[in-house]
């Protein structure tokens, strides 16, 4: 750490009641929880698209009497399914590599939530 990164988390220390040492030292066990939260979520988001689109196949591509009576649905909905898809494609694109990064340096995080 610099300086002023150090005076930093001194000053915050001393707001907050304890030490650098502890302060720094939650902050990086953080940053881990952080990434393995966020990887978690995205896999849980993946799942729940995976089974809604295994859902959707089974219900449009049988002749299952309670489906809705518009044949417009099954399109509506497969469009939901690809915009959902596209959306956790792109988020994991986004959020991965950084808490990939984030649990190998969490120093680096840490340092992010200090600085201004």
């Amino acid at each position: 750490m610099n300086e002023n990164t150090e005076k930093l988390v001194r000053e915050l220390a001393e707001k907050l009641g304890t030490t650098v040492d502890h302060l720094w030292s939650v902050l990086v066990r953080q940053a881990i929880i952080q990434s393995y939260a966020e990887i978690a979520c995205l896999a849980l988001f993946s799942i729940g698209v995976a089974i809604w689109a295994r859902f959707l196949r089974k219900k449009t591509t049988g002749d299952d009497p309670s489906w809705p009576i518009s044949d417009e649905w099954p399109f509506l909905l497969w469009v939901f399914t690809g915009v959902s898809l596209l959306v956790a494609v792109i988020v994991a694109l986004i959020t991965l590599p950084l808490s990939i990064v984030t649990i190998l340096n969490p120093e680096f995080w840490a340092l992010k939530q200090i600085l201004p």
